[in-house]
């Protein structure tokens, strides 16, 4: 659509999906991509800038890194409470719930630890919870507002990013909204997790449940960590 108008063209793009084997919608991107009337596009992190230039042969100049960022005015430290309580916020996509499932269940095998997962809980996911008797273990408020995510975010022990694939080199925006809150976190080993990685502000685990969840379970037991 922007391309029938005879204006200059910024692409803000945050979310790019990298696949070689599409060779229709390789060649689709490549045309908006390259459009002269294109004359900048916006990604959030070099990853996806380097993919860009590496895939479509975009020029590195037309290219501009903007990162997320965090609003320190709302996201603030506060106390790490004494009650067990794992959380997440976000999307609960299948590349997130169908890891996220299997990390419940090997914790709760070992620690009777709460989990509070803020966003649109997947149906298949509730009767599966409800399945293995984990109701008492589980809070799903549902959606809640941006601004008041703080709110819950306080209960947090540990906050977790079970993503078991990569995607890219995207940026997410609550991996900074948990640091900012001065929460550990444990993340799968994937290019997104970089914020975590580069900043060490928590434990970078394989993508393997039982690891994972051993992570949470050693950030649960020792205070000092």
């Amino acid at each position: 659509m922007p391309l029938m108008i005879d204006k200059p063209i910024v692409l803000d793009i945050d979310d790019p999906i990298f696949n070689r084997r599409n060779i229709f919608s390789q060649l689709k991107d490549t045309y908006l991509l390259k459009n002269k009337r294109v004359k900048k596009i916006v990604v959030p992190t070099k990853m996806i800038k380097d993919r860009f230039v590496e895939i479509y042969g975009i020029d590195e100049d037309k290219v501009e890194i903007i990162p997320n960022g965090v609003d320190i005015g709302i996201f603030t430290p506060s106390g790490i409470p004494e009650e067990d309580v794992v959380y997440y916020h976000g999307t609960l996509a299948p590349h997130r719930s169908r890891f996220l499932v299997k990390v419940i269940e090997e914790v709760l095998k070992h620690r009777k630890a709460k989990f509070i997962l803020i966003g649109d809980v997947p149906r298949w996911f509730r009767d599966y919870i409800t399945k293995k008797g984990f109701t008492d273990y589980i809070v799903c408020p549902g959606f809640i507002e941006h601004d008041h995510l703080p709110e819950w975010l306080s209960k947090a022990k540990v906050c977790i990013f079970t993503q078991d694939v990569s995607l890219g080199g995207r940026f997410p925006s609550k991996l900074l909204e948990y640091m900012a809150s001065g929460r550990p976190i444990v993340a799968t080993d994937v290019d997104e997790s970089w914020p975590v990685r580069e900043s060490g502000a928590g434990i970078i685990s394989p993508i393997d449940p039982k690891i994972f969840a051993a992570k949470i379970i050693q950030l649960l037991e020792d205070n000092k960590l």
